[in-house]
């Protein structure tokens, strides 16, 4: 009577551990990693000069003002200038690039050519933008059932990976890390001989000194 128990709680185990098993067996711990996706993307603008000039029109450079403001041009992007074959190309470059600079963008002199061809006195301005894609989170694919395997949660990492594509300040940072320059050695003796000689108010509990 006894090893017949036995024998009953054994095959109900066993069968049990099946039925878990056949549960789980959709999932893959590879789903577990959780990665952001990082791309380039590319955004276009035309700046039409007028014929043998080397300068913008007041409304062509409004244009350019609003299709910066628009896209948000700033840190983390990149720029190029397609200003084709024509002889005053390299001089309308620059006036593209001078706008770009009042933006805390520099452009790379390297003439890209992107899209189709070119008009006659057109110049073709491409901004280029890491932008990040975060997993798919939160993610509870893997069954909640016992796992014997103990493999990872289908969620596991979702909150480290998500919060890491929405903090960092330049995505290409993700791809390829900056080379370090070092601390700035000159900025922080000013600091300390600034300090030392008193020409730095230092706040006490009365206020400021």
């Amino acid at each position: 009577m006894i090893r017949a128990r036995k024998l009953v709680s054994f095959l109900l185990a066993v069968g049990l551990a099946g039925l878990t098993s056949a549960c789980a067996s959709g999932w893959q711990e590879s789903y577990s990693d959780k990665r952001n996706r990082v791309e380039l993307v590319r955004l276009t603008h035309s700046v039409q000069f007028p014929e043998g000039a080397a300068d913008m029109t007041g409304a062509e450079r409004m244009e350019l003002e609003g299709f910066l403001a628009d896209v948000g041009a700033g840190y983390g992007d990149e720029a190029w200038i397609d200003a084709g074959s024509d002889p005053m190309g390299a001089a309308r470059s620059s006036a593209v690039m001078a706008t770009l600079a009042r933006h805390g963008i520099m452009a790379s002199h390297d003439n890209l050519a992107y899209g189709a061809a070119l008009q006659p006195g057109e110049v073709r301005l491409v901004i280029g933008r890491y932008v990040v894609t975060p997993p798919e989170c939160p993610d509870w694919r893997k069954p909640s059932d016992t796992d014997y395997q103990n493999t990872p949660s289908s969620n596991y990492g979702c909150a480290t990976a998500t919060n890491l594509g929405a903090m960092v300040a330049n995505p290409r940072d993700l791809l390829e890390g900056r080379t370090y320059g070092g601390p700035d050695t000159d900025t922080a003796v000013t600091a300390v001989e600034s300090y030392r000689k008193g020409s730095v108010e230092t706040k006490t509990a009365e206020g400021f000194n």
